[in-house]
């Protein structure tokens, strides 16, 4: 288990839409966690997180068992800590869900800790994760540290899996696809800073009159707060638009 440190967990009023609430469906859920020993983000409080994974489901107890740190700092604030948030990815969805508190326990001989299964959990698809343009009376832009060229670059689009930014023609044509940079930053209004690692996925010419390029980017290993930052920004930007229309 590593730690990190963030901000929050996802939209309330986005997820609500995809909770599950049946005993059943939520073990059935956690198994498939466990069988793929997926990578799990448990959030402690608004600054910090871990990474850690489930290592038994007992739906008879009703508890789950997930790894522990090897810091023992670390370790003492997940178990004083009241309800911990848990996030992870199935096939590209989403999945969130909290409880607590927890109890320190060994499992086959290493630090793990005891959990009651949560009472509902979240599943988000990614067909919602669809992408926005900043409103023009409000242009945004996001902080790339590219190798020689580390600046501000306008951003043109946004969703949960990635932006894009605008980019002079004699800098897009030296980037390759693949390439990872970071950290990034970008301000949303209202809502906060994020700071997140990006990846080429693309770069074609824009078609404006300046020769200016389009560089698509995917979010690498987003946390949980990135995600319902962003979230919230396309959710509010939408919201706006249903207005004017």
């Amino acid at each position: 288990m590593t730690e990190n440190r963030t901000l929050a967990g996802p939209c309330a009023e986005d997820i609500e839409r995809y909770r599950l609430h049946s005993p059943r469906e939520i073990a059935a859920v956690l198994a498939e966690l466990l069988a793929r020993r997926s990578t799990l983000t448990v959030q402690l409080s608004e600054e910090h997180s871990a990474a850690t994974a489930l290592v038994a489901l007992e739906t008879a107890r009703g508890e789950f068992v997930f790894d522990a740190s090897n810091d023992e700092d670390l370790n003492r604030r997940l178990v004083a800590a009241p309800q911990l948030h848990f996030a992870g990815s199935l096939d590209q969805v989403r999945v969130y869900f909290s409880t607590g508190p927890v109890l320190p326990l060994r499992w086959q001989g290493l630090p793990a800790f005891r959990a009651p299964l949560p009472r509902s959990l979240a599943r988000l698809q990614r067909r919602e994760d669809y992408r926005v343009a900043p409103p023009l009376s409000r242009p945004l832009a996001c902080r790339i540290p590219f190798p020689g060229a580390a600046a501000e670059y306008r951003l043109l689009d946004i969703g949960c899996g990635g932006l894009a930014v605008l980019l002079a023609p004699a800098l897009a044509e030296r980037l390759e696809p693949g390439l990872r940079v970071g950290p990034c930053s970008l301000d949303l209004p209202e809502l906060g800073r994020i700071e997140f690692e990006l990846e080429l996925r693309n770069r074609l010419p824009n078609g404006a009159a300046d020769g200016a390029w389009r560089a698509g980017f995917r979010f690498v290993d987003p946390t949980p707060p990135t995600e319902r930052l962003v979230r919230c920004y396309v959710l509010a930007v939408e919201r706006a638009r249903r207005r004017l229309t």
